[in-house]
């Protein structure tokens, strides 16, 4: 019901797949997310758009702050903020390269209500270290106070991470 808190909301989509063989009666429900591969298709060849950037919801446990907790993330191409036109309130957001190689980009951008909750405040929160699924993630950034990501509904402790940390997230599901 609000506008996403990005440089020119108006000019922000959201693109989805539909499955055509096992499509369902209701429009909206025949909608399914956009694999990895088609997703990095699009966006080497859509000339349309000013830039396509992708994220995936996964939940996974954070550790080191008391109780075990389950923690929402959201597994990003390195563009993803610099597409929103969103900047890190502290520090920085990811690397243009950050998604490229699988299993090198340990390091995160936490919300700005999480880093408060965690470290006491965003400035604070820069250079230390999450756990989460038993792998060791630097924080990076912090992202503004009003940005939560694409979704505007929902908790305001948010992670994001690199995609090519997809393997150490997802894994956990399978051990």
């Amino acid at each position: 019901l609000h506008p996403l808190p990005v440089k020119d909301p108006s000019r922000v989509l959201e693109l989805y797949t539909v499955d055509h063989a096992t499509r369902i009666a209701a429009p909206n429900l025949g909608r399914t997310p956009m694999s990895y591969p088609n997703f990095v298709d699009v966006r080497q060849r859509a000339d349309v758009f000013s830039g396509v950037a992708g994220f995936s919801f996964a939940p996974v446990t954070l550790t080191g702050f008391g109780k075990p907790v389950q923690q929402n993330v959201f597994l990003t191409s390195a563009n993803y903020f610099d597409v929103l036109g969103v900047r890190a309130e502290a520090g920085r957001t990811f690397l243009p390269d950050a998604d490229r190689v699988d299993g090198a980009g340990a390091v995160v951008v936490l919300s700005h209500a999480l880093a408060e909750r965690l470290f006491g405040s965003p400035a604070a929160a820069v250079g230390r270290f999450v756990d989460l699924n038993s792998i060791r993630y630097q924080v990076i950034g912090v992202a503004p106070h009003d940005f939560k990501g694409t979704f505007t509904v929902g908790p305001p402790d948010v992670i994001w991470l690199p995609v090519s940390m997809h393997a150490q997230v997802f894994d956990a599901f399978f051990d």
